[in-house]
């Protein structure tokens, strides 16, 4: 079961993938971390922006200080919160990451990928209902 995710995407105002993290969220009822780094010393902008603009959507923000790479920092998060590898998914639109997660053993998910099989489920439910279903805003 998963009890951490991960989130390091660019793309703050992507309201589909906030959906998408919003439901995964709930799904597991697991803690949901935005990855906000490297940093070295203030809080990032991501986090910052997200403190405003997405108030109580992340329970927490995670950083990289001193030159520690990405890996390294949610490692000792996790270590410190005795969660396993294999209860964490990581969701990154960096396909090394992703890749060095995977290693790890954490599920890993890419938002494009997210996006593609969102749209796909879309259109499925749209055929299923017979065009009931109005187009996607987003």
């Amino acid at each position: 079961m998963i009890k951490i995710i991960f989130a390091d995407y660019d793309d703050m105002n992507n309201e589909m993938l906030v959906k998408q993290l919003c439901m995964m969220k709930e799904r597991y009822k697991c803690k949901l971390l935005l990855f906000d780094g490297p940093l070295e010393g203030e809080e990032g902008m991501k986090a910052s922006w997200c403190s405003e603009h997405r108030p109580g959507m992340f329970e927490d923000f995670c950083f990289s200080y001193g030159g520690k790479n990405m890996m390294d920092t949610m490692l000792a998060y996790i270590t410190d919160a005795d969660v396993d590898p294999t209860e964490v998914m990581f969701i990154s639109d960096k396909e090394a990451e992703l890749a060095n997660a995977k290693e790890m053993g954490m599920e890993t998910r890419a938002p494009k990928a997210m996006a593609a099989a969102y749209f796909k489920a879309v259109e499925k439910l749209k055929k299923q209902a017979g065009g009931i279903i109005p187009p996607d805003k987003n």
